[in-house]
């Protein structure tokens, strides 16, 4: 099982505004990713049916037009 901080669920139950019963199962449904710097996580127009959650660090986010 991913190990999650009393933190991440802080935060989670906290954009939620209440609690998260099902919070071990949602723990045991996760993956822990850990990216290099430049490292892409995901691209425009890709499906993502998933909830990304920074514990340490930043995502720098892009958006590049076709004209650059």
């Amino acid at each position: 099982m991913p190990h999650f901080s009393h933190s991440t669920r802080a935060v989670l139950e906290q954009l939620a505004q209440a609690p998260l019963p099902e919070w071990e199962a949602l723990a045991s449904a996760t993956k822990v990713r850990q990216l290099q710097p430049g490292e892409v996580l995901f691209h425009a127009g890709e499906a993502q049916p998933r909830v990304f959650v920074v514990n340490r660090g930043l995502i720098k986010m892009v958006y590049e037009t076709a004209g650059g």
